[in-house]
């Protein structure tokens, strides 16, 4: 008899509902996983219910599950979907967003400024658009000549020309590039209508943003170039700074932690809401095992997504959103005959857009050239450098700063 019901309590106790797959919502098919007796879990993707919390499916005692609750929403997992590193409209491949802007001219508006430079996104839109691009690159009215197409873009081809390219005569309206991926580069008029690029780095890949630069454990929230900067910090405290709000899903990048960091995500007349702007949820990631009820209303932010604390004090970490605030960056060139020097000055250097392999895009030119109407001087990281010997002309500075990544001038030197 013992034995008989040794056995009986062994059978239950090990007893499990088997995974099952529900029917498809939200174009995804729900499963939920394999569950131990008297125990819930939940499902993948998460049932979210109305009050925009995980729900759970339980397996009772006689290894029978519980009826399946009602999901107002699913939970689209930031962690295991890189397609929610992008914002909505772009196209998510790998480590990268790009917008495809159909039958656009030149030059056409990008959503977002800090734009990647053509060489490292042309290869990839190959894979996904076989028609001609533009090229961020175009000569001035009224020149004509080798050499005169001169790249735009904020990046280190700046101001450098753009050759062996084909085009149709007359050459004089053939004021801008286009890119074919199987015979290269052609001149064509600006008017007419091609697809138009905007690639970006995703967000979590971005690392020589302006907020990674001049704060060492902050990072961009989003993807404008004025945006606010995500800090993380252990030694301040709820109300010494705004608690970051992410907005979007794709701002829930902050996952190498190893702790819970309090963010601005609270329970307020049991809505969640950002705290700082009263936004409502309009998306959720909750981590698989966030408990909620228990007086736990104040959010965190985990490697695996969101948990909720009692209290605001139950852990030192947390993370902060600071807005950017620069001063204009203006360019002063000068010239010092007795050193036979040119020295460029700038207000503020910190405003100075950097590429991704951390070069400040600063370029000095010059007319003074025998064979190039406009020539790049080469700077070597350096704020001097000397004339060049072919004859007079005028010398001058540009840079892309911040926040608008747009160029500015510096005065223009004359020697004779």
């Amino acid at each position: 008899m013992k034995i008989h019901l040794y056995l009986v309590l062994l059978s239950v106790a090990t007893a499990w509902c088997e995974e099952m797959v529900c029917h498809e919502d939200y174009n995804f098919m729900r499963s939920w996983p394999s569950t131990k007796a008297n125990s819930c879990n939940a499902s993948h993707p998460h049932c979210i219910d109305t009050h925009e919390e995980i729900k759970r499916r339980c397996c009772g005692a006689d290894a029978t599950w519980d009826p399946e609750p009602v999901c107002s929403t699913v939970q689209y997992s930031f962690a295991s979907s890189w397609r929610r590193q992008c914002p909505y409209g772009a196209d998510p491949t790998s480590q990268f967003c790009i917008f495809f802007i159909r039958n656009t001219t030149y030059p056409f508006k990008c959503p977002y400024e800090e734009v990647l430079p053509f060489a490292e996104y042309v290869g990839i839109t190959n894979r996904y658009n076989h028609l001609p691009t533009w090229v961020p690159a175009e000569r001035n009215e009224n020149q004509y000549g080798d050499g005169l197409y001169l790249y735009t873009e904020p990046s280190e081809m700046y101001g450098l020309a753009l050759s062996n390219y084909t085009f149709e005569e007359p050459f004089g309206d053939k004021r801008c590039m286009i890119y074919h991926h199987t015979n290269g580069f052609e001149a064509v008029p600006c008017s007419t209508p091609h697809i138009g690029v905007c690639a970006y780095l995703a967000l979590n890949y971005t690392t020589n943003s302006y907020c990674s630069r001049m704060f060492e454990t902050c990072v961009s929230s989003d993807y404008p170039a004025n945006s606010k900067c995500f800090c993380l910090s252990e030694n301040l405290r709820d109300g010494q700074a705004e608690l970051a709000e992410f907005l979007k899903p794709y701002q829930n990048y902050f996952r190498s932690l190893q702790r819970n960091c309090l963010i601005g995500l609270e329970q307020v007349d049991d809505e969640y809401i950002w705290i700082s702007s009263k936004t409502k949820l309009n998306y959720t990631e909750w981590a698989d095992d966030a408990i909620f009820g228990d007086s736990r209303k104040y959010g965190a932010l985990t490697e695996k997504g969101w948990k909720l604390l009692r209290y605001k004090n139950e852990t030192n970490c947390i993370i902060y959103q600071k807005d950017i605030h620069l001063e204009d960056c203006n360019l002063v060139l000068t010239y010092n005959s007795a050193k036979n020097q040119f020295f460029l000055e700038m207000s503020n250097p910190k405003a100075v857009v950097v590429s991704s392999n951390g070069t400040p895009l600063v370029f000095c030119f010059t007319d003074a050239s025998s064979n190039e109407l406009v020539k790049r001087l080469n700077l070597n990281g350096s704020n001097t450098f000397g004339p060049i010997h072919d004859g007079p002309g005028s010398y001058w500075c540009e840079a892309f700063v911040y926040p608008s990544v747009k160029v500015v001038k510096s005065n223009a030197v004359f020697l004779r």
